[in-house]
């Protein structure tokens, strides 16, 4: 499962999950033939607005003979240093408009200096009917409405699988998806 930079315009935000990551779904181009056929996608989102940031400050600094002096490294810091934290809270919107200036970017899935950006997560199985409108509200609540809350993690056998426990402790937060049954591939070795 991977995403290609010619992908990222069809990636929809979902929103933010733990302060920290934008989830977006993504149709594959490469997969067109396959309609329903969907990636969740995470991206940082200080890594994001960094690699934004840094190619903004890049074009406009190269613009001006007197600044062309100016560092990578410099641009570097200075783009880190003004970016989103882990902690700042995005709406939607937001969430949206920062993977939209991120598809023009030159390395998107890089942050400033050098590091991941960008995971595929999942490859979601056919959940979309043509007539639903948009993918990331579906997905959304098909994720928020597949199954009760699993019961608190326990030690006897009735309860969720080791995978769901740790899947569900490590990777959603209760307050934005507090269930998650759908039918898809986890990639194990994201985080």
């Amino acid at each position: 499962v991977c995403v290609a930079s010619s992908d990222l315009p069809a990636c929809q935000a979902i929103g933010q999950w733990d302060t920290k990551v934008i989830m977006a779904v993504c149709r594959p181009r490469h997969q067109l033939q396959q309609p329903r056929h969907l990636l969740l996608v995470a991206f940082d989102q200080h890594a994001v607005h960094e690699r934004v940031l840094l190619e903004h400050l890049a074009k406009r600094w190269s613009r001006h003979p007197r600044r062309r002096q100016c560092s990578r490294a410099r641009l570097q810091s200075a783009s880190c240093r003004a970016a989103i934290r882990f902690g700042d809270i995005l709406r939607r919107r937001e969430c949206a408009e920062l993977l939209s200036l991120l598809r023009h970017c030159s390395a998107p899935f890089q942050c400033a200096h050098g590091r991941q950006a960008v995971w595929p997560i999942a490859r979601l199985n056919p959940l979309i009917d043509e007539g639903k409108g948009d993918a990331a509200d579906y997905i959304l609540e098909a994720l928020r409405s597949a199954v009760p809350t699993p019961a608190p993690i326990s030690d006897s056998v009735s309860g969720p699988s080791s995978e769901q426990r740790a899947f569900s402790s490590t990777f959603l937060s209760d307050r934005e998806l507090p269930s998650l049954a759908v039918d898809f591939k986890v990639c194990s070795d994201i985080f």
